[in-house]
């Protein structure tokens, strides 16, 4: 490295250490204090707590880890905590609960900077929602940073909506559909049945799901960067998993008619599954099935990666059986089998080896 570049890398830093201090010495002359062991970094709450007989419930935060739980009464609990950073306005509109806070952060010469949770979230305030056994209303929850979850309650349709921090699922039952999103956070759910449309979208983390329903509709999962890893699914129309970079995992799925996985890149393997149509498709990785179960048609292809896989029962349970690959060696023996009202499958790797067997040689 030529000194002159060397000499500017130096001052760089310097003049980025010198900020970092000036901001933080500053951060102090406002009275803040930065004792770890303090509640919130020295910003104790205080409790609050109201009531509501509203029957939905709208939530919009920062800051607040929010939790959404059962409770014991007859009406809606709200507590939280607050100080003079944190603040929450609850109030009642029409037969609808709307909670919400205002960020206006920490402010360094007159110029908002940051909140302190940003930095240490498990600072972060807690808001928490207790909802009565017979709550049948509407959810609609948008936290930015926090947390947010929803446990061991029923009600009519939930949205999820998280921005940096994970949300989560447990336990829940909606007499409506479900739509749960995060910008860049893990999604997990668990125990999620609805009677509508199940939607759930990640933008930039992991999704994890176990024991999924649609009991009138479809699941469909969508992932932009992340891992996503999905067992015991039901549908009665369709499951579809759409994944632009990162593995799928994906077992025990049933779906009433089509069941569809579309990935970027990233491996993908499929175990156990049930619909009229099934299809996997991925642009560049390797493909692993066994245990699919379909009544009209199977399609599994890579545009570059291996497939490996075993066929439910013989090539006499299937109309037709098709596999070929474009650079690679193939073993299945395919052709016309048995069974005119049976499945076809079609099984192509454009670069890569086909080494797919029948349950049943």
């Amino acid at each position: 490295m030529k000194k002159g570049v060397l000499t500017a890398v130096i001052v760089a830093v310097v003049l980025i250490v010198l900020g970092a201090v000036m901001g933080f010495a500053g951060w102090l002359a406002m009275g803040r204090s930065f004792d770890l062991d303090s509640e919130a970094l020295g910003r104790e709450y205080s409790p609050r707590e109201t009531a509501s007989e509203a029957d939905r419930i709208e939530i919009y935060t920062y800051n607040y880890d929010v939790h959404v739980v059962p409770g014991d009464g007859d009406s809606i609990g709200i507590k939280w905590d607050e100080n003079e950073e944190h603040k929450l306005t609850v109030r009642d509109s029409g037969g609808t609960l709307v909670i919400s806070e205002e960020k206006d952060g920490d402010k360094l010469f007159g110029i908002s900077v940051f909140s302190i949770t940003d930095l240490f979230p498990w600072s972060a305030p807690r808001l928490t929602v207790s909802l009565p056994r017979d709550f049948e209303g509407d959810i609609t929850m948008d936290v930015k940073a926090g947390e947010g979850t929803v446990t061991g309650v029923s009600l009519g349709q939930l949205e999820l909506e998280g921005g940096s921090g994970g949300v989560s699922v447990s336990g829940v039952e909606c007499s409506g559909g479900a739509k749960i999103t995060c910008g860049s956070g893990q999604i997990d759910a668990e125990q999620l049945i609805a009677e509508g449309e199940v939607f759930v979208r990640s933008g930039s983390g992991g999704i994890d799901a176990l024991g999924i329903v649609s009991r009138t509709g479809s699941v469909t999962v969508e992932n932009s960067s992340g891992s996503i890893d999905i067992s015991s699914v039901s549908a009665r129309d369709n499951v579809s998993v759409t994944n632009a970079s990162g593995g799928v995992d994906l077992a025990e799925i049933a779906a009433g008619d089509d069941f569809s996985v579309r990935t970027g890149s990233g491996s993908l393997d499929v175990e156990n599954c049930w619909a009229e149509n099934i299809s996997l498709q991925v642009a560049s990785g390797g493909v692993d099935f066994w245990g699919l179960n379909a009544t009209v048609s199977i399609n599994v292809r890579s545009g570059s990666g291996g497939v490996e896989g075993e066929l439910v029962g013989s090539l006499a349970d299937y109309c037709y059986v098709q596999a070929d690959t474009g650079s690679g060696s193939c073993n299945i023996v395919g052709g016309y089998g048995g069974n005119s009202a049976g499945p076809t499958v079609n099984i192509n790797t454009g670069s890569g080896s086909v080494n797919v067997n029948y349950e049943k040689e």
